[in-house]
């Protein structure tokens, strides 16, 4: 059974070409192919994030993306209608700023005009974790016996803990929960197997 994965957050990595944004969208859907030219990878990427339900995708270090990586993300956001959000040292700002750069000038205000807006991540609270906890399962996997991890309070409080409210940690950790659980469909999901299940990670510093 393929576990949805409604956001997919990736750390853009340089050169930061087209070929290696899609190549870092396919490493995170576990697609494993990693050969072949552009068109194929943009398929190849389009398609997986298709059968993953994906509604939002999160690029970090945005700011090492080229142009043509640029636009591709652009041409993604219209033809999947998928939410892309570009984040990023305050150089990223500099990079969509149109009159800072004197080649393809119309490109970068394309580009510009389909990345308007912004903002900080902050952390989630232990209760706003609990209601997207609540909303993955409900919306994002649509199991017929949901695992209901969000009415085990001491289960909600471990993956507060391991992610430290970040969003991108604590979907990670969901789709380990399922996962787990789709290869011990006997298992108990309880607080110690949970925790057994995603404890090999070091735990989240906060600011």
């Amino acid at each position: 059974m393929l576990i949805p994965a409604p956001v997919v957050r990736i750390r853009a990595e340089q050169p930061g070409g087209a070929i290696d944004l899609f190549k870092l969208i396919l490493a995170f859907l576990g697609n494993p192919l990693d050969f072949g030219n552009l068109w194929q990878f943009r398929s190849r990427a389009k398609g997986t994030l298709r059968s993953f339900r994906s509604k939002t995708l999160i690029i970090e270090d945005g700011h090492l993306l080229s142009l043509e990586a640029l636009i591709e993300l652009k041409n993604l956001s219209k033809d999947l209608k998928i939410s892309i959000v570009l984040a990023g040292s305050p150089s990223l700002t500099a990079l969509l700023n149109p009159e800072l750069h004197k080649k393809r000038k119309d490109d970068w205000i394309d580009i510009h005009n389909t990345f308007l807006e912004y903002g900080n991540f902050n952390p989630l609270s232990p209760q706003a974790l609990a209601t997207v906890v609540k909303v993955w399962e409900e919306q994002g996997v649509r199991w017929s016996n949901p695992l209901n991890l969000r009415e085990d309070q001491e289960i909600l409080m471990l993956l507060y803990d391991r992610t430290q409210g970040q969003v991108g940690l604590l979907y990670e950790n969901l789709r380990k929960i399922y996962v787990w659980k789709i290869d011990n469909p006997n298992a108990q999901v309880n607080y110690k197997n949970v925790d057994a299940v995603i404890q090999h990670r070091l735990l989240v510093i906060s600011r």
